[in-house]
């Protein structure tokens, strides 16, 4: 079996880092995935190289702010957002100020329900 590690780590060597690159240029996709991870209740991004949907190797970075949106968003929706927010202060007020705010005029009467 260490055999067969051992060539895995040559061919690796030897596709990915420049002795025949070529063969991995049409093989292989470099892909950046910015995604929301449920268990640690952040946004994580990975810079992936890939064959297909097999990913090879994955090593984190550090997306553009715009990058995080979506990411970020998906986390508000799976947490809620009195829990996204947290308890402090802070966004106490705020959710004060927003359930103030949607309660005046008819047509923002009731907007963020459970803000």
């Amino acid at each position: 079996m260490n055999g067969i590690l051992d060539a895995a780590g040559m061919i690796d060597v030897a596709l990915f880092r420049g002795g025949g690159g070529c063969l991995a240029e049409h093989l292989t996709q470099r892909r950046d995935a910015v995604m929301w991870a449920t268990a640690s209740k952040a946004v994580v991004a990975r810079r992936q190289l890939a064959v297909g949907a097999v990913v090879l190797r994955e090593v984190p970075f550090t997306p553009a702010p715009a990058a995080t949106v979506d990411a970020m968003l998906q986390g508000v929706r799976t947490m809620g957002v009195r829990q996204a927010m947290g308890r402090g202060l802070q966004s106490s007020t705020f959710r004060l100020n927003v359930s103030v705010f949607c309660g005046v005029g008819g047509t923002f009467r009731g907007c963020l329900r459970g803000v």
